[in-house]
């Protein structure tokens, strides 16, 4: 209004702070080089954000895949693996801000970085990000949650090797056995649980021994003509790094005869000419 006089506020003379440095530093020296900037830094706003509401568009057309459930949003590999890395950064940081509502944090490049770059380096790894919020790397998906997500660890680790008997059992942790049966070998063993295994002992009195992965294990999963490294093999099996040092391995003669839970070796598996049949299964008590 006419009349009034303006009150100046001091701080806006303070050159400590980044806006008054642009505004009585930069800005005068870039109209000094060109009369026009001010128009052309307006025209450079009004495309970055006709740019930001396009990818904007795009993200909320992608976003119908990406789940979320129990405080937890899960960005699968399948969309991040399609989509350019602008639209990735922007499905990242919206997961972000789902989990941290009040913005007060912010997912910086590096940030974004690190996760991509983790999904690139297989299923297991986590990064932690600002406002208390996990990116943890499973097989199929990037899970974003509040805290470190808890590891299902299926059973206890090993300490050493144990001998299960045959005829026998053991405990693997305070839910989970392990038992070892003689029986007939079977005719069709094509249609079993991943908890049941059917192994040739070859010989009778024989006793097993049970342990957990060792670096430098190898294995011959049924089907195959020669071994390969565990590690591949759980790889493979799509089996989350956490476990892999826990899942019970069964020797027969310092051989791997069956990955518990998921394969038997192919030199151990039951034949015609089986005398000594051992059935392995994995018992949950809880």
């Amino acid at each position: 209004m006419v009349g009034i006089k303006t009150r100046h506020d001091s701080s806006n003379d303070d050159l400590s702070f980044a806006r008054n440095r642009i505004r009585h530093k930069i800005l005068p020296e870039l109209q000094e080089l060109n009369p026009s900037v001010s128009e052309a830094l307006i025209r450079l706003g009004e495309a970055a954000g006709a740019d930001h509401a396009a990818l904007e568009a795009i993200v909320d057309n992608e976003w119908d895949v990406v789940s979320q459930k129990d405080g937890e949003v899960l960005l699968p590999f399948a969309l991040l693996n399609q989509v350019p890395n602008a639209v990735k950064t922007r499905l990242i940081q919206r997961s972000f801000s789902i989990l941290d509502p009040s913005h007060r944090q912010t997912l910086e490049t590096v940030h974004i970085k690190a996760i991509l770059e983790a999904t690139r380096n297989g299923a297991g790894l986590s990064i932690e990000l600002p406002a208390g919020v996990v990116a943890t790397v499973g097989y199929e998906n990037v899970t974003l949650s509040r805290g470190p997500k808890p590891i299902d660890y299926h059973y206890l680790l090993i300490d050493d090797q144990v001998i299960l008997e045959v005829p026998g059992w053991l405990a693997l942790d305070s839910t989970s056995t392990l038992t070892a049966v003689l029986i007939e070998p079977p005719a069709d063993t094509s249609d079993i649980s991943e908890s049941t295994a059917y192994l040739d002992l070859q010989t009778a009195g024989q006793s097993l021994i049970v342990r957990n992965w060792i670096k430098g294990d190898r294995f011959q999963p049924l089907g195959m003509s020669e071994e390969k490294k565990l590690s591949d093999f759980f790889i493979d099996s799509k089996v989350p790094r956490d476990w892999r040092k826990r899942i019970p391995l069964v020797l027969l003669n310092d051989r791997i005869a069956w990955v518990a839970g998921y394969r038997i070796a192919e030199w151990a598996k039951v034949s015609s000419e089986t005398n000594n049949c051992v059935r392995l299964e994995l018992a949950s008590t809880g």
